[in-house]
């Protein structure tokens, strides 16, 4: 997988850096308290083949102030820490800045990792935070990463920094004598062995191992990083790949050539049964490659002379407006007629009383008959 830049040239600096030290030597220093990182760092030079470096630890050196770590990055911290190496001891300087990443906790520790439970704990007490921290977190949460970002700057200027990860989750009690920092707590995704029969153990659910004869239990547990041989350990931690990435540039600026076989090993991390596949998944971050001398520019070709311009052809008088007509007057408005005054309502006849009815005569009485 091609690399891609990630520290560029410091400002300080001017022109190419050198493909090789002025002064070639076979010493370079670790600036770290951490005595087991040298160790993990000379076991590794060793795997690579890079048996004449000599890796000066900080008593091997003239005390100076340690640095105090500003930045929020792990990249940043490891350039502050190798830049102050750079500059008290005059040799080539590696630093690491390394720590876990826990995702219920939002990237958490991160840069904090070794002073999360305060800069006067120590490791148990950080890793029992963080326990307790995510206590109530089930196991498919339960993800985490290891990040190691080693960082390598000259007395001359050149700086350059490279990443590695290591994905797994969280367990619910620490396990394992090995290892240190997180490592009781963290089971790797990359593990290519699980307990045998006769030593596997599960997790009650109070988060503390039992003894098993079951199968499927040895099939399902992984092991914790404080579980695993060094070597089982270099071959998938965060900080074998940092470095595995690292030592092409650092035999280069020593000028120490490496031996023949080794580049697969490095193009995969340093883990031979891992497959092509499975690289992207390393999230490796490498700054390119020394810079090689620049080239000589190329001589550049006479400009052609300008052609000369066109002359500009007159423009054509602008004709001049046709004077506008005069508006017609506004013919005065007609007089409004006046309206005929309203005749007034003739007033109503008034109505006639209605004559009295006569008084009926009253009817002369019937005249007897005449006998016969």
């Amino acid at each position: 997988m091609k690399a891609t830049p990630l520290v560029s040239t410091p400002a300080a600096a001017s022109g190419t850096f050198p493909a090789q030290l002025a002064v070639p030597t076979d010493r370079v220093y670790l600036a770290s308290n951490n005595p087991k990182k040298l160790t993990e760092l000379t076991r590794i030079l060793a795997e690579m083949g890079l048996t004449g470096v000599q890796v000066l630890r900080n008593s091997d050196v003239a005390s100076y102030p340690e640095p105090t770590e500003t930045e929020w990055t792990f990249e940043g911290n490891a350039l502050i820490k190798a830049r102050a190496g750079a500059k008290a001891t005059g040799l080539v300087t590696l630093a690491d800045d390394s720590g876990l990443c826990v995702d219920a906790l939002a990237g958490m520790p991160g840069v904090r990792s070794s002073r999360w439970a305060g800069s006067d704990h120590d490791d148990i007490a950080n890793l029992e935070l963080v326990l307790r921290q995510i206590t109530d977190v089930a196991s498919p949460r339960r993800t985490a990463k290891f990040v190691s970002v080693m960082a390598v700057v000259t007395p001359d200027g050149f700086e350059a920094t490279f990443r590695g990860e290591m994905l797994g989750n969280l367990t619910y009690a620490p396990r394992g004598a090995g290892g240190f920092g997180y490592d009781p707590i963290f089971e790797a995704n990359d593990q290519s062995e699980t307990f045998s029969e006769s030593t596997s153990a599960v997790l009650n659910k109070n988060g503390q191992q039992t003894a098993s004869n079951s199968c499927n239990a040895a099939d399902t547990l992984r092991r914790s990083n404080a579980e695993l041989t060094p070597s089982e350990k270099d071959a998938i931690s965060h900080r074998a790949k940092a470095i595995r990435l690292l030592i092409p540039t650092l035999a280069q600026l020593l000028g120490v050539m490496l031996p023949s076989g080794n580049e697969t090993a490095l193009a995969s991390g340093g883990c031979s049964s891992q497959s092509a596949a499975t690289v992207p998944m390393l999230a490796v971050s490498q700054s390119a490659q020394l810079p090689q001398p620049a080239q000589p520019a190329q001589p550049t070709q006479p400009a052609q002379p300008a052609q000369p311009a066109q002359p500009v052809q007159p423009t054509q008088p602008t004709q001049p407006a046709q004077p506008t007509q005069p508006a017609q007057p506004a013919q005065p408005a007609q007089p409004v007629q006046p309206t005929q005054p309203a005749q007034p309502a003739q007033p109503a006849q008034p109505v006639q009383p209605v004559q009295p009815v006569q008084p009926t005569q009253p009817t002369q009485p019937t005249q007897p008959a005449q006998p016969v």
